[in-house]
């Protein structure tokens, strides 16, 4: 992403000198997530100042609208699980409101983009881009959204995690065999001294003591049910795809078991 803003802050300043198409021409189709980049002090100085600019516009955005972003970028719910979780009439109500709330957030970046390279542009002007740059925009937005979304709820495992493997040794050898060391099931019960079977249990018993953690603070910080009849497996499902892949990435744990 931060490859993306870095490219796109240079866009807005030769932007300025053209007239070619409009951030609000509504052909522009919806484009994938792309996978973040390292890059050097100009793009963390975008990353950071990009932050700044949508953290705010995120936050004033609807309730509703925030929690369908959170569980739609966040944990993987598609939009017609989101409209049965929030009480939209269908899946179509939340791709309108979705949409309709991307661009106001991405009218906002480059808005601010532009004014960081001409303060003085006219505010109610219409920021002009090629095609090619804004799907880089968008693409910078949704990736945004993306990390911005997962973040608590990477942060909520964390905690959770924490007293977990300060006192249960056993989970901690679970997890270096398991998603540090990267070990396949029969490799890892070996080492630990278990039968595959029981490796198994364990682990699906602990991720499953995780989810359920993670599915009630769900359900308290947006007042939903995730209990519900039809709701229940696939929550679980979409739960479950997102703790494992916070586990794929070992510097999001790694901390909280040096500090056990």
């Amino acid at each position: 992403i931060q490859a993306i803003l870095t490219e796109l802050d240079r866009d807005i300043r030769n932007s300025l000198q053209r007239r070619e198409v409009s951030i609000d021409d509504k052909s522009i189709q919806e484009i994938d997530l792309i996978q973040a980049e390292e890059l050097g002090e100009e793009s963390n100085e975008s990353w950071q100042f990009t932050r700044s600019i949508l953290s705010p516009g995120f936050a004033s955005l609807p309730t509703p609208i925030q929690h369908a972003i959170a569980l739609g970028y966040g944990l993987g719910f598609n939009q017609e699980e989101i409209a049965l979780l929030l009480s939209f009439s269908d899946q179509t109500v939340v791709s309108k409101k979705l949409k309709a709330h991307q661009e106001e957030l991405l009218k906002v970046l480059l808005k601010a983009l532009s004014d960081r390279h001409e303060p003085s542009q006219d505010a109610g002007k219409a920021i002009q881009l090629r095609s090619p740059e804004l799907k880089e925009a968008k693409k910078a937005l949704q990736e945004w959204l993306g990390e911005y979304c997962q973040e608590p709820y990477h942060q909520f495992l964390a905690a959770e995690l924490k007293p977990i493997l300060a006192t249960e040794p056993d989970i901690t050898e679970l997890l270096q065999v398991l998603y540090i060391e990267q070990l396949a099931p029969k490799a890892a019960a070996k080492k630990l001294n278990l039968a595959e079977a029981t490796l198994k249990r364990n682990q699906q018993n602990f991720l499953s003591r995780l989810r359920s953690r993670l599915q009630s603070h769900l359900e308290q910080v947006m007042d939903i049910s995730l209990s519900e009849p039809g709701i229940q497996k696939v929550t679980e499902k979409r739960l479950t795809a997102f703790i494992d892949s916070w586990f794929d990435k070992p510097a999001y744990f790694l901390p909280q078991a040096n500090q056990k």
